[in-house]
Order: C-alpha cells, then sequence, then structure tokens
C-alpha cells in the first residue's frame, strides 16, 4: 500500500478548501442577485403606491421564479391602518392561492415587514422573506415607531421562515425620501 507524503496531502487539502471557498463566494453572488429583479418591482410598486397617496411600501409573491401576485399600501386610501402592503398580499393570495403554492413561495416586500405582517406571514406559511430597507433604517427615516426585526417574530415560532435583507437598502430607501415628518419638523 501507498502512503502519500503529508506535504501532498497538505498540499490537496489547502485546493480543496480553496476550490470550495471560491464556490461558495459564487452561490453567494448568485443568491444575492437572483433577488434584484424582485425587489426592483418592490420600489416600483412602493413609488406607486406613494403617488395614490399611500404609505411608501410594496410586497410580492414568487412562486418558482415567477411572480404570482403583487399589492401596494393602502392605508390612506382605505381608512384601514391594517392595509400594509404584506397584509394585502396575504389576505388576497390566502383566497387565491392553495396552502401548498403558499408553502413553496417567497415573500419580497420593499421594506423589512412589521410585527403586524410577519405574524401574517408566519401564519400563511411562506417559508421565505426577502426585504430591501431595514426596520432600523426605516426607523430612522420616519423618526421613529414599532421596529422590532421581523426575524425576532418568526424565532418565536415553531416554523423555520427564512429571512434575507436588507438588499439594495440604497435604492429602497429612496421612495421613502422626504416622505416622513419627523416630529421636530412640524410646526
Amino acid at each position: 500500500m501507498y502512503t502519500y507524503p503529508s506535504s501532498f496531502i497538505s498540499s490537496l487539502c489547502l485546493k480543496v478548501m480553496f476550490l470550495f471557498a471560491l464556490s461558495l463566494q459564487g452561490f453567494a453572488a448568485d443568491c444575492f442577485e437572483k433577488h434584484q429583479p424582485f425587489l426592483d418591482k418592490t420600489f416600483q410598486l412602493a413609488r406607486s403606491a406613494r403617488q395614490k397617496g399611500n404609505h411608501p411600501f410594496g410586497a410580492l409573491l414568487v412562486y418558482r421564479g415567477t411572480v404570482i401576485l403583487t399589492a401596494e399600501n393602502l392605508v390612506n386610501t382605505s381608512l384601514d391602518v391594517t392595509a400594509h402592503a404584506e397584509m394585502e398580499l396575504i389576505r388576497q393570495a390566502s383566497k387565491r392561492f392553495p396552502e401548498e403554492i403558499l408553502k413553496q413561495s417567497t415573500l419580497y416586500a420593499s421594506t423589512e415587514p412589521c410585527a403586524m405582517c410577519s405574524g401574517a406571514i408566519y401564519w400563511a406559511g411562506i417559508p421565505q422573506v426577502v426585504f430591501g430597507c431595514s426596520a432600523q433604517t426605516l426607523e430612522q427615516l420616519a423618526g421613529g415607531g414599532l421596529a422590532i426585526f421581523s426575524d425576532e417574530i418568526f424565532k418565536r415560532g415553531k416554523r423555520t421562515i427564512r429571512v434575507n435583507g436588507p438588499f439594495y437598502e440604497e435604492e429602497a430607501v429612496r421612495v421613502h425620501e422626504g416622505f416622513w415628518k419627523h416630529p421636530s419638523q412640524s410646526a
């Protein structure tokens, strides 16, 4: 039986580890980039909501790489404080799609879902959330609020919900610019 010199084995191990590390970097880049077209659409939806007099938030549902449903925030025009983009999306999705579809879908949101929306996402069985603007950044822009990270809500449940974000936050923030009036700015 032939034994390899330890220097050969060390060299081989280093090469394998190097190639593995490169493949992980490529995998991470692919994952990051695949979200961009969907997040861009949520930013468009948020701009549309704002143009209609609502808060600047948009959401969409993706199933097997295809957008199957979109929604905008309707809080002001519907006179309903629960009409967040994610809530509107989940209300429609729950009526239109079977549970099996929701359990294989990804919810994209222009901004990290709030506590109410995170609860609805959990109960709808949607296993993954991807967002642009973080709750922390929104809190700074809006001058306060109820900023609870969505993963804080999800980690208390029995099901695992993957949370990815913030992605493209600089672009996500643009739709909010000039919208939120801080108490110190009024008068």
